[in-house]
């Protein structure tokens, strides 16, 4: 199994086993810090066609029908959830080791096909959003539900951002998203309630509203269902005013609508980004 992602991971960024537990003391200290929780695949890094491939791969070897309706009920999932959707009705016939070996071989076949990724497959929207929030002092974490996240981050020349990944690895196999993300917002110190997920996939919204969070759907500008607290063309569409008012919206006469009333939102200028790997 690749273990490139663990080698550039710093060791502050790596999930252990108590960091679901540690939720309950975060929440305790931290009820009002916002944090902006903004999946690393397929908003900030466009590596969409690398999972659909990798799955599409275990599919041939295991003589699996699969195509591309079928990945997009993948989204937004763990490894585990992926699986048991990938399965399908052959999934209660695989026991659970039998599964984790699944999910390593569509990895095995992911971080393959990195070397293949062009090195611009970035979203200039999202890395402003990060630069801005950043510049807001606000927390922003990149859940990841493979064990090839730093790696990806390397191929895009994004190390500078390994510290804000939030990761599944080797050891650490979340049963559900809302468990990657409730550990997520553990680690940047959020009660959940403050945490706003950014996402395009149905699945991954669902999961952080499970988890008592807020959420902002991106729909690349075409019609879509209001799944969301808020729904948006793109990401350049979200500031960080945005992301107070939805928070605020569920916390009347909170922290955020008192402290922030009448700042203006720090965002660089359109086309260009303030984050120093966005070179």
């Amino acid at each position: 199994m690749p273990q490139n992602d663990q080698k550039v991971n710093p060791p502050h960024a790596v999930v252990c086993a108590a960091a679901t537990p540690a939720r309950e003391n975060a929440n305790a200290r931290a009820v009002t810090r916002l944090c902006v929780l903004l999946p690393l695949d397929g908003l900030l890094a466009h590596s969409d066609e690398l999972h659909y491939m990798a799955w599409h791969t275990v599919a041939q070897e295991l003589g699996l029908p699969f195509n591309r309706a079928a990945y997009q009920n993948l989204r937004g999932c763990t490894g585990m959830e992926a699986a048991e959707k990938f399965l399908g009705g052959h999934a209660r016939g695989w026991a659970g080791e039998e599964k984790q070996l699944l999910v390593r071989r569509k990895e095995d076949h992911f971080h393959q096909g990195l070397s293949g990724l062009p090195t611009n497959a970035i979203s200039a929207d999202a890395l402003d959003l990060i630069a801005a929030c950043q510049l807001d002092g606000l927390p922003v974490m990149l859940p990841a539900a493979h064990v090839s996240a730093a790696a990806l981050l390397t191929r895009l020349d994004l190390t500078g951002l390994c510290g804000l990944l939030w990761r599944e690895t080797p050891d650490y196999r979340p049963s559900s998203f809302s468990e990657l993300l409730l550990a997520a917002a553990a680690a940047s110190g959020a009660a959940p309630a403050c945490c706003v997920l950014v996402d395009q996939a149905p699945a991954a919204l669902q999961a952080a509203q499970r988890a008592g969070m807020r959420t902002i759907l991106v729909t690349g500008g075409g019609r879509a269902p209001l799944l969301a607290d808020r729904n948006v063309g793109s990401i350049g569409a979200i500031t960080t005013g945005l992301l107070r008012e939805i928070c605020q919206k569920s916390r009347p006469g909170g922290y955020f609508s008192l402290r922030h009333r009448g700042v203006p939102d720090r965002r660089p200028p359109r086309g260009r980004s303030a984050h120093p790997d966005a070179a």
